[in-house]
């Protein structure tokens, strides 16, 4: 099994310090128990995708040896809706953009698929014949109506792959994003024509279980707790040059309430702001508001004018599904591609965004995040909501 070489399109390896019981319990599910379906679940922030990374990650790392001896992990499939990778992309003007995902189309008849779950299947495929630009592949696939042969291939394959014993394990990352109609028809496939030996894990902001799903274990991931949120803090600020004494640090695992995006957002805000202190990011708050939202509206205010127009012109190109790439940006911000990279950098280090790619450009803008831009000032959002019209 060692020299069997396990292909994958999983996203960069995070450093990971806690959840270590989670990943035992998943690995245990997953590879000792042979469960086909597993959805784990919890609020925003409090690392479900980065657990399920860790997880996929210790798999290739380490491929599992509890299997029976006939059986070998030979593919890992990650699909995610967080970034540029599965959200929809319409044509904003000329070349930019190819592709807009319908997400309210009716089935023209019985077992069409709409478009994400055609994208699913088309990855599937894609990463298990060796291809590469699995997105444009996949969305290409799906403009051209070939549904019912995405989902086809997908299935003829895994059963191929499950003759062969080869096991393949499927992530699909915030399955919430998808919508509930895609949510509902993924969930009909990997009922209905995902065969065993596979294996589904599922990360989700809402609770699964088996009034949703047949046969999956529902795996709640609560808060983190206090012994491994103090280790991410002190990692956390020794990353960014941070100095926080033993009070500040218990400070900050107090107010996160076992959140771990809280907890590093409180510590690039100490970073961002000079002069700052713990105690003074808690009186200012008084518990007027959630944590994550205090924290998004006292990062977010200090930015300038050209970045706080980037980030809301990103929210409303997601929000629309349209493509862009940064000279896209540069443009509609009226800035230069060199400044608007630059700018880019900076805003990333509040952790308010994620640049996960510049060629092709993908970022990662957390949903939360995107509500509180959309609500911060409506009358900005709606002036670039106009101009992006114009130029369609």
């Amino acid at each position: 099994m060692g020299a069997q070489k396990i292909v994958h399109n999983l996203p960069q390896k995070t450093k990971f310090l806690n959840r270590q019981k989670e990943i035992e319990n998943l690995e245990r599910q997953a590879v000792a128990l042979g469960r086909p379906l597993i959805a784990v679940w919890g609020n925003s922030g409090v690392g479900k995708t980065t657990l399920v990374n860790a997880f996929a990650w210790k798999l290739y790392d380490s491929p599992p040896n509890r299997l029976p001896a006939d059986l070998r992990l030979s593919y890992i499939v990650w699909v995610t809706a967080k970034t540029h990778e599965l959200q929809s992309r319409k044509k904003p003007f000329g070349k930019m953009g190819l592709y807009r995902r319908n997400m309210t189309r009716k089935r023209q008849k019985e077992g069409v698929l709409v478009g994400s779950v055609c994208e699913v299947c088309a990855i599937i495929s894609g990463v298990v014949n060796g291809e590469s630009n699995l997105i444009s592949l996949a969305k290409r696939k799906c403009l051209e109506g070939k549904e019912n042969y995405v989902r086809e291939e997908a299935h003829l394959l895994l059963k191929t792959l499950a003759r062969r014993n080869q096991w393949l394990l499927l992530v699909v990352d915030d399955i919430d994003s998808f919508g509930h109609e895609a949510k509902g028809e993924i969930f009909t496939f990997l009922e209905e024509e995902f065969p065993t030996p596979h294996v589904a894990v599922l990360t989700s902001r809402r609770h699964i279980d088996e009034t949703q799903i047949k046969g999956v274990y529902s795996l709640p991931l609560g808060p983190m707790p206090e012994s491994e949120l103090q280790k991410l803090v002190r990692e956390e600020s020794t990353n960014l040059g941070v100095r926080l004494s033993d009070k500040d640090i218990d400070e900050i695992i107090r107010f996160a309430q076992g959140n771990p995006l809280v907890a590093r957002l409180t510590v690039s805000m100490l970073k961002r702001k000079t002069g700052i202190s713990v105690s003074s990011i808690l009186r200012e708050w008084r518990g007027q508001k959630t944590g994550l939202q205090f924290l998004f509206e006292s990062l977010f205010r200090p930015l300038s004018d050209l970045q706080k127009k980037m980030l809301r012109t990103i929210t409303v190109l997601e929000k629309e599904g349209l493509s862009y790439d940064v000279d896209f940006l540069a443009d509609i911000c009226v800035a230069s591609s060199k400044r608007v990279q630059e700018e880019l950098q900076e805003i990333e280090r509040t952790l308010l965004l994620e640049v996960v790619g510049y060629k092709p450009f993908e970022v990662n803008i957390h949903r939360l995040v995107q509500e509180y831009i959309l609500q911060e000032n409506p009358k900005e959002i709606a002036k670039i909501e106009r101009g992006l019209q114009g130029r369609q």
